[in-house]
């Protein structure tokens, strides 16, 4: 009986059988080739769904691979060079502060190191996409890529034990640059989509089958069809019973036919990758009458080195604002810069702060539509937590908390006008 993550409601427990679960681990078996002799490292709590079905039922259990657990995710870098996995799940945040550290390791470096670091990756990106197609390097690029593995990316993967076979990625989408990243690097990420009430898997890349930007093909024994208001539905064997004690809620849930509707926004492409847009509870429309699906602009703010969190506020408002916390690595940059120790309240109040964040912010804004543009955002100094109530178990963000703890600093953003261009 897990208990629903609650992002859009009061959580639930959520009835499944074991059949619900073995088949969801015979999907993920033939979909994903685990081995006995494969290493894991699970550092998410077993309360995910995810990875107590990837790791726990379906890797250990299933394929009889070895499964060690983190001592906590403050250790979790030790742990993996004491480990060397071959498998790993995690939630993209996690993959996106190794890309941090990379970034900020290349904003300090010298010059000479710099061009070395953004030559091995321009190289790494180029054979990257080749892969993408299916195709292999020619000889030249073959040989510019050893040599940049040998000089950075392999320093890198050793850091990450130096066995990884692939990483599986889920709970919130990965954005498309930090997939290419890695794998410029040498590991390919596996990004898969599903649901606790589907147990949890639903659908999921393959080594040899894969597409960036997508979560992958449909499990084998899973069917997935599109509403017409474009929410996702699916049906098998994998669906849940019902949740425990709200059959007025099991009902909306799963219909006469046996289509449980998901709450996400997407779509089937034609050759049956999938693709997630947004929470159907998350879009909003602005008082322009526009839609706007917040996840993915907070996914392109997230990207930066300097964003650590973000949430996008713009329910019937002329515009959007966005509540953002930044990285260690930038509030450290800060107050090097400043000279000071100053405490991170008083740093997020810089001009400094205000105008490199800024410039994070005009980067995403040249990349979305104009009526999707941040036009005004606060900084703020502590990130948003589990045990303030502000994440989910699964550390997905509860966007009617955040709004409610800072909704003094909201409506100031607003009221400072629409020619405001950002505020801290």
């Amino acid at each position: 009986l897990p208990i629903s993550s609650g992002t859009t409601g009061q959580p639930k427990g959520v009835m499944l059988t074991h059949g619900n679960i073995i088949s969801n681990c015979e999907g993920c078996a033939r979909a994903l080739p685990v081995r006995s002799d494969d290493t894991l490292l699970s550092f998410l709590p077993l309360s995910h769904s995810l990875e107590r079905m990837a790791g726990y039922y379906m890797a250990s259990l299933f394929s009889g691979a070895t499964l060690y657990f983190a001592e906590s995710v403050g250790r979790l870098i030790q742990n993996v060079a004491e480990v060397k996995p071959t498998l790993m799940t995690g939630v993209p945040r996690i993959y996106e502060k190794i890309h941090a550290r990379f970034t900020a390791v290349r904003h300090k470096a010298n010059a000479v190191k710099r061009a070395l670091l953004d030559r091995a990756l321009e190289v790494g990106l180029q054979v990257a996409r080749l892969r993408q197609e299916g195709k292999t390097p020619g000889a030249l690029l073959a040989l510019q890529y050893k040599v940049a593995y040998e000089q950075v990316f392999g320093p890198l993967t050793a850091r990450l034990g130096g066995r990884v076979r692939f990483f599986v990625s889920g709970g919130a989408p990965l954005a498309r640059d930090i997939a290419e990243f890695f794998l410029a690097a040498g590991i390919l990420i596996l990004e898969g989509y599903g649901l606790t009430e589907a147990a949890p898997v639903v659908s999921v890349n393959r080594p040899d089958d894969f597409r960036f930007g997508t979560v992958g093909r449909p499990l084998d024994n899973v069917r997935v069809r599109v509403a017409t208001d474009g929410e996702l539905l699916v049906k098998g064997p994998n669906v849940m019973l019902g949740y425990w004690g709200h059959d007025d809620e099991t009902r909306t849930a799963i219909d006469a036919e046996g289509w449980l509707h998901t709450g996400d926004i997407g779509r089937l492409e034609r050759d049956g990758f999938l693709r997630i847009t947004d929470r159907k509870k998350d879009l909003f429309k602005n008082s322009g009458g526009k839609y706007i699906a917040p996840q993915h602009i907070e996914r392109l703010l997230c990207a930066s080195p300097l964003i650590e969190q973000a949430c996008l506020v713009g329910d019937n408002r002329p515009y959007c604002v966005a509540l953002l916390v930044p990285t260690q690595e930038a509030l450290d940059r800060w107050s090097e810069e400043a000279g000071t120790t100053e405490t991170a309240a008083q740093r997020v109040r810089s001009p400094e702060a205000h105008t490199q964040i800024q410039r994070e912010i005009d980067r995403v804004n040249a990349r979305i539509e104009r009526h999707e543009a941040v036009r005004a955002f606060h900084l703020i100094a502590e990130p948003f937590t589990e045990a303030e109530g502000l994440l989910t178990p699964s550390l997905k963000l509860r966007r009617r908390e955040v709004m409610a703890r800072h909704a003094d600093e909201i409506e100031a953003l607003f009221a400072a006008g629409r020619g405001r261009r950002g505020g801290v």
